[in-house]
């Protein structure tokens, strides 16, 4: 129905509230982008939440992004970006993970103090945030990929993410 309206039309019909021209624009690209997201991080639950998570950003800051923007170059780029600092975050997490499993072992065969480095982690999970441990312990004890707990818990992958990765960083503090 507003297909005949140009991207600048758009973007400007969305920085004044036009919700339809949104959905226009969401319409247009948003297939596009999934492919783009996906081709970077090869999952196609991230890279659905990447989109939405683009899409989202863009509409939240619509007041204030400029008027002469090129919506379809600034959805991509910020897919690019998303898609980029969530394989970054991942990355960090993969590295927190073989801190600890890195530690673990050297404790048990240098010292044999296995159970006291799990009565420490052990005393270490139970001062964590309440939702920082639940995704903690489901997702290494019980073995529950994050977006089987982002669903269990009700939130988004990304608030799953974001638990365990400061879970890892409270763990690096703590040596």
């Amino acid at each position: 129905m507003f297909s005949f309206y140009t991207d600048k039309e758009l973007w400007l019909g969305i920085k004044e509230n036009e919700h339809f021209m949104f959905k226009e624009l969401y319409k247009r690209y948003v297939i596009q982008l999934y492919n783009a997201a996906y081709k970077i991080v090869k999952d196609e639950e991230l890279a659905k939440d990447i989109v939405q998570d683009v899409f989202l950003n863009v509409y939240s800051k619509r007041h204030t992004l400029p008027d002469n923007l090129n919506p379809g170059a600034y959805l991509l780029t910020s897919i690019k970006n998303g898609c980029f600092n969530k394989l970054r975050d991942k990355k960090n997490q993969l590295k927190h993970i073989e801190f600890i499993k890195t530690n673990v072992d050297l404790h048990e065969e240098s010292h044999g103090k296995a159970t006291e480095l799990k009565l420490y982690l052990n005393d270490k999970i139970k001062e964590l945030p309440q939702k920082a441990r639940t995704a903690f312990l489901l997702r290494y004890y019980d073995k529950k990929t994050n977006f089987e707990i982002a669903e269990k818990m009700g939130v988004s992958l990304r608030t799953i993410e974001k638990y365990l990765n400061n879970v890892f960083a409270t763990f690096k503090k703590g040596e």
